[in-house]
């Protein structure tokens, strides 16, 4: 289970960095990037992949 740490750091990296899944996952203290994955959805009711590109796309960091 994700503490609010990890929860914040994760969401930050995923919306600041192009690190990936898997290495964000290892940062914030995961051993699996799939559980993590799953662990992500619970919290946040998406795939991480699909919340660094709505939270880019809402901060105006991409255009559509």
């Amino acid at each position: 289970q994700m503490c609010i740490r990890d929860r914040k750091k994760a969401a930050k990296l995923l919306v600041e960095t192009d690190r990936s899944v898997t290495d964000i996952a290892f940062t914030v203290g995961f051993s699996s990037s799939s559980y993590f994955i799953k662990q992500f959805h619970k919290v946040f009711g998406c795939r991480p992949l699909d919340y660094r590109k709505w939270e880019r796309l809402r901060s105006g960091q991409i255009t559509p």
